[in-house]
């Protein structure tokens, strides 16, 4: 069995108050979800560039286009 110290109580603090408690409902839910489509369309459009799928005016997704090295 742990020995409770003053140190202990002091680091541990109200850190652990609010356990097992929740807001009823959907919660922050909707937001983490927009947050996932949007970082998932923007994934889907780095694809399409790297992949040549969408074709954009003077942006070439070789290696060699991303320091200007080897010019």
């Amino acid at each position: 069995m742990p020995k409770q110290t003053w140190w202990g109580d002091v680091l541990k603090g109200n850190n652990n108050s609010e356990a097992g408690k929740f807001v009823p409902g959907w919660g922050t839910t909707p937001v983490m979800a927009g947050f996932v489509v949007m970082i998932t369309l923007l994934l889907l459009i780095m694809l399409q560039v790297y992949n040549h799928t969408i074709v954009l005016d003077g942006v070439d997704a070789g290696w060699t286009s991303l320091g200007g090295f080897g010019q």
